[in-house]
């Protein structure tokens, strides 16, 4: 029960107290009902066991990563994101500020993000078809693969994201797919980008803990 996951994470996290502010906050950021702190305690605990990222740490994650209610990304979804990050070595709080930026240079658009989201996917047909699947649209109805990104984002943002990295790790030139990296994500979010491509099966692995 939820008292016996308090009790399991209490030494991570620093005691009930801390814990308590801790999903109280996660829960307003969530929007969720008190009774998601049992479920938020279960993530919080399997991927504390399971991964190298303190309770703290995930928690310093999601309540950077404001922008996940937003983008309805669910919030096991999003603490798999923090865990893998920090697993990765970077910090918790850091690594959010850079996904948020991200996001939200692949939803801004400009001519060097859309430039680099075209150029990726139009060298990748497999990818495309996903993307196009995901978005719920062909790309003779979008008109750019950038507007299907934006709409797969819409869709659903976790597995948006999943396929952008996914697409960027098959890119065989280390320098090309730093370059697509930082005009797709700005400086500021390929550099977590970056550092996940290598590391993939890690977050897939998060994410099956935390679900």
């Amino acid at each position: 029960g939820s008292t016996s996951r308090l009790r399991r994470i209490e030494g991570a996290v620093g005691g009930v107290e801390q814990i308590a502010t801790v999903v109280a906050k996660q829960i307003q950021l969530f929007g969720e009902t008190p009774a998601a702190a049992e479920q938020y305690l279960s993530v919080m605990n399997k991927l504390s066991d399971t991964t190298a990222a303190t309770a703290v740490e995930i928690s310093s994650f999601l309540s950077k990563f404001t922008i996940a209610p937003t983008l309805k990304i669910a919030q096991e979804e999003a603490a798999a994101w923090g865990a893998t990050f920090v697993s990765l070595g970077q910090n918790a709080s850091d690594s959010a500020t850079r996904m948020q930026s991200a996001y939200a240079m692949v939803l801004k658009g400009s001519k060097d993000t859309d430039g680099a989201i075209n150029g990726l996917f139009e060298g990748n047909s497999k990818m495309a078809a996903q993307l196009e699947q995901l978005a719920g649209r062909s790309i003779e109805q979008a008109k750019s693969y950038s507007n299907l990104a934006r709409e797969a984002i819409g869709k659903d943002a976790n597995e948006a994201m999943k396929l952008f990295v996914t697409t960027l790790s098959e890119v065989e030139s280390s320098s090309e797919r730093a370059e697509i990296a930082f005009k797709m994500f700005g400086q500021v979010g390929a550099r977590s980008i970056l550092t996940l491509i290598p590391e993939l099966p890690k977050l897939s692995d998060a994410a099956k803990e935390a679900a």
